[in-house]
């Protein structure tokens, strides 16, 4: 009897470990070492799978793995996009600068000119009129030789 039941026993136990290994899909030390290294970011380590395994914790965890990787990639492309557009505006914005200083320069350079020509109209307006008028001083002098 004590044999049966250590046969039963045996037996029951060994289909309790295939379960359990079936569900896990591997041994339970390999993947908790599979978590760990996931969890410290090695996100390009090998997870062997049984054939046909498509429901084992050790498939969950490449699934996982996969997942993870490809959004870092996509960050890290976005991150990479920002970087571009960013150092395109900034050069944008320098170029822009540079020639708002050369309008500005070339705006003083103008209200320069526009104040040197001001003072020289002025000055020819004073100076006409310090001159004197040669049609009236003619027609003055005709007037009296006249009378």
């Amino acid at each position: 009897m004590l044999l049966v039941l250590g046969v039963v026993v045996s037996f029951v136990a060994s289909r309790v470990v295939r379960s359990v290994s079936r569900s896990i899909g591997g041994e339970p030390s390999a993947a908790a070492e599979i978590a760990a290294r996931i969890a410290h970011g090695d996100l390009a380590t090998h997870i062997e799978l049984e054939r046909d395994d498509t429901s084992s914790l050790l498939h969950s965890q490449r699934e996982m793995r996969n997942q993870l990787a490809a959004a870092v990639g996509r960050i890290k492309h976005s991150a990479d996009t920002i970087t571009v557009a960013s150092k395109e505006i900034a050069a944008g914005n320098l170029d822009l600068s540079s020639r708002t200083e050369e309008q500005a320069a070339s705006l003083q350079q103008t209200a320069a000119s526009m104040d040197e020509l001001t003072k020289r109209s002025r000055r020819t307006r004073t100076t006409r009129r310090a001159r004197p008028n040669w049609r009236e001083m003619r027609r003055a002098s005709r007037r009296a030789v006249a009378k």
